[in-house]
């Protein structure tokens, strides 16, 4: 049994977890922040064949939660290097410890912070960015796309950002919906 075995769920047992103050904030547009979905074992194994991440990579999760899409796809891949962002205390938490579960023995930094503020990221050292996010928190998210990581290969996994956000589709998959994008 491996460390994902525990805490991602099988697709028939997948109910999304919420914290509670993720469900009033959601509508809250000076605070808003994305609730906690886990993405569940089975999609996770497919969105990581999708990214083709390479030794080279440098792996950026924006709204990590729990830490697993970064921590899977370092296991399952060449890739060497992550960051994963997330602005819950208790989600960072539970990244680093499900780290030190998985005995991955590559890079990753949690960063427990506001990805609209923070200055804790290496930009320039970004490479591939994974988001599992609502869409109206990746269409928030546009003018830091565009400004700072707009040289990345860009994935967003479930969610499609707005048809009205300037984007260019580079490739899609029909089910579950995982989009390669260029800003």
């Amino acid at each position: 049994m491996n460390w994902a075995d525990s805490v991602v769920p099988e697709e028939e047992q997948w109910i999304p977890f919420y914290y509670e103050e993720d469900v009033t904030n959601i509508s809250n547009e000076q605070n808003e922040k994305a609730p906690f979905v886990p993405i569940t074992i089975q999609t996770l194994n497919q969105l990581i064949p999708f990214m083709k991440l390479k030794q080279s990579d440098v792996l950026l999760d924006l709204g990590c939660g729990d830490g697993r899409i970064i921590i899977e796809s370092l296991l399952q891949t060449q890739c060497n290097e992550a960051y994963g962002i997330d602005i819950e205390p208790e989600a960072i938490s539970q990244a680093k410890s499900h780290y030190k579960e998985s005995k991955l023995n590559k890079p990753i930094t949690f960063i427990c912070d506001d990805f609209f503020k923070t200055n804790q990221i290496p930009w320039n050292k970004i490479t591939v960015v994974v988001m599992y996010l609502l869409p109206s928190i990746m269409d928030k998210l546009y003018p830091l796309l565009k400004s700072k990581l707009s040289h990345c290969r860009i994935f967003c996994a479930c969610f499609k950002m707005s048809s009205n956000i300037p984007q260019t589709i580079i490739r899609s998959s029909s089910f579950p919906d995982f989009i390669e994008i260029k800003l």
